[in-house]
């Protein structure tokens, strides 16, 4: 069977022989990455899968490019219109390149989870330790992330670096693609322990070959709180054309009405949530959706607030140091703030 990492690169050829002409879309189709598909991109992943843009005559088509810097890079190659990521990666991106600007949050606190081996958990490095302790227990092992600077990256990092470790010598970091990579590194024991989002932690545990050691969503790392965490970027060119701009506010709005859902009727969203992971086990499924569902905010405009904790982070964690920003440069929020406006009168 074809792994999600060469999917996405099959599907970045095919866009990028076609990129200059189509920029991300083709007719009434639009092309969008995420960087892995997990819970919480649930809000943009429900009403793509699901005609949730048929009443708008729109077609999304997703795929997993295996790490949000890639998908940040198929956006700002042109292969895709919209590009969904990690909140401190899309930022860095914005501050960076100076290409792309931040439209939407779909979720916020980081929901990434640090899931250790069975072996390990065994061994007595498990959830019920000091925070300090489980992070100490990290030394020395060989950690599977998504893609080098992604917020599994970052939060392994931060994690080590608070608890006087150095992430570079102390441990192998090794990027192993999407959800289906990680999980089979670590089942295969190539790796010791992972980072991702739910469901990973959940289907390990389930399968009975690892554990959830630190959970920041279910509030082990406070100093994370109110982050922007899982959101979709796109290009300045495209905020400025009319055109792609209105395909932007309608791919919103479907994000917009999903978060709707959630806070109104929370029953039926899980419900829509559960058709867009059919593969996953009803009790698995049910553990991830308590896990990621506070995270979940009221609608997608994105806030200075959350962007400026990811900045925050970004400075303390890495070697950028200081970053000169304005809000205006990392974000549009008038996108999120039309798309609502459209649903709202659509009733």
């Amino acid at each position: 069977m074809t792994s999600l990492a060469c999917t996405a690169a099959v599907l970045l050829a095919s866009c990028a022989d076609r990129g200059s002409a189509g920029g991300g879309q083709e007719g009434d189709t639009i092309r969008v990455a995420i960087g892995a598909r997990v819970l919480s991109m649930m809000p943009a992943l429900a009403p793509a899968e699901q005609g949730g843009y048929a009443a708008d005559g729109m077609k999304v088509d997703v795929f997993d490019s295996g790490g949000g810097a890639a998908a940040l890079q198929a956006l700002i190659s042109g292969d895709v219109l919209l590009g969904g990521s990690g909140g401190p990666e899309a930022v860095n991106s914005a501050v960076k390149s100076k290409q792309t600007k931040v439209v939407a949050t779909l979720a916020v606190n980081i929901g990434t989870e640090i899931v250790v081996s069975k072996k390990l958990a065994q061994g007595g490095l498990t959830r019920d330790l000091p925070l300090a302790q489980r992070v100490q227990g990290m030394k020395g092992r060989k950690i599977g992330i998504t893609s080098s600077g992604s917020t599994t990256d970052q939060l392994v990092r931060a994690l080590m670096i608070d608890q006087g470790l150095n992430p570079d010598t102390d441990a192998s970091i090794v990027a192993l693609g999407g959800g289906e990579e990680i999980v089979g590194a670590l089942r295969g024991g190539s790796v010791d322990i992972v980072a991702l989002s739910p469901p990973t932690g959940q289907i390990v545990e389930k399968e009975g070959i690892g554990e959830v050691l630190i959970s920041p969503p279910r509030g082990d790392v406070e100093s994370i709180n109110g982050m922007i965490y899982i959101t979709f970027s796109a290009r300045n060119t495209d905020l400025e054309n009319d055109e792609t701009r209105a395909k932007i506010v309608t791919f919103v709005k479907g994000i917009a009405g999903y978060l709707r859902l959630v806070k109104s009727d929370t029953d039926e969203a899980k419900e829509q949530g559960r058709k867009t992971f059919p593969k996953l086990e009803p009790d698995v499924y049910d553990a991830a959706w308590d896990v990621v569902n506070p995270g979940f905010p009221d609608d997608p405009t994105p806030t200075e607030e959350s962007i400026r904790i990811a900045l925050d982070f970004q400075e303390k964690y890495s070697d950028t140091g200081p970053v000169d920003w304005t809000f205006e440069d990392v974000a549009d929020p008038s996108i999120a703030e039309d798309a609502i406006a459209a649903l709202d009168s659509t009733g």
